[in-house]
């Protein structure tokens, strides 16, 4: 699964393509309990807790791409 394919999941929307850049925050519609299903569902996906550093730095499409990525 990569970035896009996680947050069109949580978004119930297409979200693709979005840059590495993109800022959560930015994404129309996006809202604090977005982010807790995000993190949530990437949980899942990574079979695993999330650190708090992990979560601390999770603050674009970029960061969430890199933790799809290191799974």
């Amino acid at each position: 699964m990569n970035a896009a394919a996680l947050l069109t999941e949580i978004m119930h929307t297409n979200v693709a393509p979005v840059a590495a850049t993109l800022a959560f925050s930015e994404i129309p519609g996006w809202d604090s309990l977005k982010m807790v299903n995000m993190v949530v569902r990437l949980e899942q996906v990574l079979d695993r807790e999330l650190a708090e550093s992990e979560l601390e730095t999770l603050n674009t499409v970029g960061d969430l791409d890199a933790l799809l990525q290191a799974k």
